[in-house]
């Protein structure tokens, strides 16, 4: 399998290549991020169209995007290949804390970088000597 540069998109902008399974942990260590294609995931490409379809309409409403909102999310997460690349990346029986949906819009005014992890009360160091969790980002 070979590394393909994206010709850009919402989820992927220009010039970021998508990572091929013999490249996960390369591209983990050096770029700091792995990039999965659509297709590469093992599941129906139809599934992400669905769910974006059925995020735009929460946000419509003004309901919280949730897995029990939109339960197919559930099929991307459990999906082969993104089990696989969790597995090669932190080891077997990793798990998925409770989550929500990002911001749909960007806001008024760009904001710094920023790590959700280093809050002064959660008890852990900034850095660690090894990977002790992985921040995944879905974009259908």
């Amino acid at each position: 399998m070979s590394i393909h540069k994206t010709t850009g998109s919402a989820a992927n902008p220009p010039g970021l290549a998508y990572t091929s399974p013999e490249r996960l942990v390369v591209d983990f260590t050096n770029r700091g991020l792995v990039i999965l294609s659509p297709e590469s995931l093992g599941i129906p490409l139809a599934i992400h169209d669905l769910i974006y379809q059925q995020q735009m309409q929460a946000v419509q409403h003004r309901k919280q995007i949730t897995p029990s909102l939109i339960p197919e999310v559930l099929e991307v997460i459990n999906s082969p290949d993104l089990v696989a690349a969790c597995n090669q990346l932190v080891g077997e029986n990793w798990a998925i804390v409770p989550f929500s949906s990002g911001s749909i819009t960007s806001g008024a005014r760009d904001q710094h970088w920023h790590k959700d992890d280093n809050a002064p009360r959660n008890s852990r160091k900034q850095r660690h000597h090894q990977t002790v969790q992985i921040e995944m980002l879905y974009y259908p």
